[in-house]
């Protein structure tokens, strides 16, 4: 059997699931990579970890950010280091 290796396959392979601290701390697992999500204590959580809304501008932020450097490796442009908020980095227009 071929082993398969996509993109689809990785992220099944991504686990969420309640720590049973507070009321909204969870855990995210994919292999050895651990994270905590937590919602800030002035909505009820412990503040312990990103926020939904801190892992969408985080996932989207690196995403744009490894994007440009492909690009820019491919079309061989120097590129320096671009360093900013994660708001900024999912959309630089």
């Amino acid at each position: 059997m071929i082993e398969s290796n996509t993109a689809a396959d990785t992220i099944k392979d991504v686990v969420v699931h309640e720590t049973g601290r507070g009321r909204f701390q969870q855990e995210v697992v994919w292999g050895a990579h651990h994270l905590i999500a937590d919602e800030p204590t002035d909505v009820g959580g412990l503040g312990s970890g990103f926020g939904p809304y801190e892992l969408l501008l985080a996932s989207l932020g690196a995403c744009t950010a490894m994007t440009l450097r492909l690009y820019a490796d491919q079309k061989q442009l120097a590129l320096e280091g671009r360093t900013g908020p994660a708001a900024s980095l999912a959309n630089p227009c």
